[in-house]
């Protein structure tokens, strides 16, 4: 007879495979038994209701275990059932975390424009201002009016070109940044001997306006 600690170390698989070995033989003894009982009983009995009456508690037993088997994935899966509800309300009752907010990368190309679009819109203002009125007579006066009047359709395209560089550096819209790239070559055919001041920014922006990310618009309807 089996020690207590000699089951103890059967896996499972053994132990099921033990049982139903113990199970069969039990039943092999039983009918044995009945078989003799029976012969002596009814002497007359064909052999052929035995082997029937084996086939059906043969067929019995294995529905039972189909039943048994079915129960069994039944269980397991209302189990993970369970757990994936518990898991979905621990989820939602969980405070929501706070998103750290991303650093948006700014580009290189577009900012090094803006920074000299801003400086040259500055210093071209400031010289505007300064030179109205600094003649030594009227006629001095009349001409710088005449010079500043000139340089003013440059001096505007590049202030709105240096706005648009920025807001599209700041808000990434490559719109902003195509526009501002056109009114700095505009600037430049406006007043074709200042075109070193806005040539450069022109370059960086066309370039910056490459680079842009080009954003998807996906329909309300399918998202």
């Amino acid at each position: 007879m089996a020690k207590y600690e000699d089951i103890e170390m059967l896996t499972v698989e053994e132990f099921m495979d033990g049982l139903d070995y113990a199970v069969k033989k039990k039943k092999r003894k039983l009918i044995t038994k009945l078989k003799k009982e029976a012969d002596k009983q009814y002497p007359n009995i064909k052999q052929e209701n035995l082997k029937q009456a084996e086939k059906e508690d043969i067929d019995y037993n294995a529905n039972q275990n189909i039943e048994f088997v079915e129960s069994a994935e039944s269980s397991i899966e209302n189990t993970q059932r369970t757990q994936a509800l518990k898991d979905l309300y621990t989820h939602i009752d969980e405070k929501p975390q706070k998103k750290t907010k991303e650093k948006k990368k700014h580009n290189l190309l577009l900012l090094i424009s803006f920074a000299l679009g801003l400086l040259y819109s500055l210093y071209i203002i400031y010289y505007c201002f300064s030179m109205s009125g600094s003649g030594a007579n009227d006629a001095e006066n009349i001409g710088i009016g005449i010079g500043i009047t000139l340089i003013m359709p440059h001096l505007i395209c590049t202030v709105l070109a240096t706005l648009f560089n920025g807001l599209g550096v700041f808000l990434n819209k490559r719109g902003f940044a195509l526009t501002g790239a056109i009114l700095y070559t505009i600037a430049c055919v406006l007043m074709p001997i200042y075109f070193m001041f806005t040539i450069i920014q022109a370059i960086l922006s066309y370039i910056g306006f490459a680079k842009l990310k080009k954003k998807v618009y996906i329909p309300i309807d399918e998202r």
